[in-house]
């Protein structure tokens, strides 16, 4: 899978500027590599995986750039990434 800019929501954050590489296999994507733009500051994933049935399970492994990033935007990401099983 290869994906275009673009906008995502999951789990009621959102994304923009989505840049992705990857596979789909049965019931999940799993990301080799992601970059997008999400509340004002970059992100980057790696080896990350979402399932596309019941419980939604993901697992995001990454990076948000802070250096650009306000304090809510770091704490909306962090809660996201502690919530990922």
């Amino acid at each position: 899978m290869r994906s275009p800019a673009g906008h995502a929501a999951y789990f009621g954050y959102e994304a923009d500027d989505i840049h992705a590489t990857g596979t789909i296999v049965s019931n999940e994507a799993r990301i080799a590599k992601a970059s997008a733009r999400a509340y004002g500051a970059g992100v980057t994933l790696a080896n990350s995986t979402i399932s596309f049935d019941l419980p939604y399970r993901f697992r995001f492994a990454g990076h948000i750039h802070q250096d650009r990033s306000c304090a809510t935007c770091r704490r909306a990401f962090r809660s996201l990434m502690s919530r990922a099983r």
